[in-house]
Formats: structure tokens, sequence, C-alpha cells
């Protein structure tokens, strides 16, 4: 079994374990295509599917017949300088931002900052300020867990993947709370860190 097809069924058990704690059925808005977009199409929790990807070809090829309404975008995204590389980012998606909408961040595709040598993180719900109900999920991109968990800090619970964990010595004294609870097993997902809104929990 290649490497591929190991992240692809690590993905999913991530996913399985996450959908495991949602209760009702809710949109997805998905940030970069690819076996995320498998799981969700037929994934019967999920009601509706916008899937935002740059590169067309990384988007699945789905029998014609299934469903879900599931809409493709593929021409809103800009190109920005920073640090002299050129990075991707995805527009104009708040018609699509929702209440109680689940956000899966896996793209765009940034290359490595030379700077830190880690990915150049994926900034678009930096400037959203319509998150408070919302589920957000980021597969592995550490710098972009960061980022979004200063900017969530009031409104989610914060539940590091290994991966970030791993990279992060303290991520377990920046958690934002529930200690020993039954939604700890959260914490067990390998590439996929999970913000959940604090009405989760009311």
């Amino acid at each position: 079994m290649g490497s591929d097809a190991k992240k692809v069924l690590i993905r999913f058990a991530d996913l399985a374990n996450i959908f495991a704690y949602i209760p009702e059925q809710l949109p997805v808005l998905e940030f970069g295509s690819g076996s995320s977009t498998l799981f969700f199409i037929w994934n019967e929790k999920v009601t509706s599917l916008v899937t935002y990807e740059e590169k067309p070809e990384f988007i699945p090829i789905l029998p014609s017949k299934f469903d879900k309404n599931w809409i493709i975008v593929s021409d809103r995204f800009q190109i920005e300088k920073r640090d002299g590389c050129n990075i991707p980012r995805f527009t104009n998606f708040d018609e699509h931002l929702t209440e109680n909408t689940i956000i899966y961040v896996d793209g765009p595709y940034t290359p490595i900052n030379p700077k830190t040598q880690s990915a150049f993180p994926n900034k678009e719900l930096l400037h959203s300020n319509n998150l408070q109900n919302n589920i957000v999920l980021v597969d592995c991109r550490i710098e972009t867990v960061s980022l979004l968990a200063e900017k969530l800090r009031d409104t989610h619970q914060f539940f590091p993947s290994q991966v970030y964990q791993n990279a992060y010595s303290n991520a377990a004294e920046i958690r934002f709370g529930l200690q020993n609870s039954k939604w700890d097993n959260l914490q067990t997902n390998v590439r996929t860190t999970t913000f959940l809104p604090n009405c989760f929990f009311t």
C-alpha cells in the first residue's frame, strides 16, 4: 500500500471519528478537493457540499448520478505575494458560509515558507467574522491551525490532531478546556484538527 493510500485511509478514519460526534445533518464547505470530497459526498449527515478547488485536476470524477447537491467553485481565488512566494487564496465564499456549516480546510495548496520550513498558512477564514456557530476542521496545516486557534479561542473548543501535537509540545496547554471529557477522543485524530463551537456544548 502506497503512502497516498495510507493518507486517504487515515483521513477517512479521522472524519468518521468526527462525524460520530455530529448529531444532525449539516452542509459542508470544503477548501481543497480530493479524497475528503468522496467522504462528504457519500456521508448521510452531509446535506450539501460546496468545494473550492483552484486545480480542477484534483476534483474526483464521480458517477453522474448521486443523491447530493454538490457545487464546485474553481475560479474564485487570487495569488498574493508572501516572502517572495506566490500564495493562492480562495475568495468570495461568504455566500456559502451559512450558520452551522462544517468548514473543512485542506487547500489551496501553499508552498513551504523558507523561513519557517512549514507550508504557508491558509488565511481564508482569518478574515471572516461569521464562524462562531461553525465546525472547523483542518487537515494537517500546522501554521493554519495555530492562527485559527488564536482567532477561535473565545468561540470554539480546540482538539488538536496528533500531527499538531507532535509539532508543538505545548499543544495540550493551549487547549481551550473540556479536560478528560467524552470529547477527548477527538484528539486521537492523526491528521485532522477539530474546532467545535461553544454552542455545541450548551
